[in-house]
């Protein structure tokens, strides 16, 4: 979908960019979803406290970087003191009625929010049946993070360099 969206000279050049610049984060999406989820399960299997404190210092990195950002830095101005801001409500169905007036932007940010909502469940549930189900202590859960990320990563190489690569199957 974004090579024809790109190519559309009939779309407004930012929504053009905008898909541009959507596919080189699904590249870096890519390349996310196959080494963190990795790393992630590495540090499970290793120790329970290890993703935690991991996490804990790079939001204190994150924090510490942001506070020392020089108020001179800013590009944002400030609003005049006189005007008076429209309200939160306001401006939400503003963006919401700006959305629905873009039938293939509404689409696409409808499939990206069912998208999201589908992965959130099945990691919320994964966490679940693998200890109730399959019985896997800590470690194990962090082995079956490890081993989906291998198949995630491994997969799609293995399964281009085969000989049925050329046809499109979903089985």
């Amino acid at each position: 979908m974004t090579a024809p969206a790109v190519a559309d000279r009939g779309l407004p050049p930012s929504f053009r960019r905008f898909w541009a610049s959507a596919a080189a984060a699904n590249v870096a999406d890519g390349i996310r979803a196959g080494v963190l989820p990795l790393i992630g399960a590495l540090l499970v299997a290793t120790a329970m406290f290890v993703p935690l404190a991991v996490d804990a210092s790079a939001l204190v990195v994150a924090v510490i970087l942001v506070l020392t950002l020089p108020t001179a830095a800013s590009t944002v101005a400030a609003p005049p003191a006189r005007e008076e801001r429209p309200r939160l409500l306001t401006e939400l169905l503003g963006g919401a009625r700006r959305l629905l007036g873009h039938p293939r932007l509404a689409v696409v940010t409808c499939a990206a929010s069912a998208i999201a909502f589908a992965d959130a469940a099945w990691c919320s549930v994964l966490v679940v049946y693998s200890g109730s189900v399959l019985g896997l202590p800590e470690a194990g859960f962090g082995l079956l993070l490890a081993a989906g990320a291998v198949g995630g990563t491994a997969g799609p190489p293995v399964r281009h360099g085969s000989p049925d690569a050329s046809r499109r199957t979903w089985s």
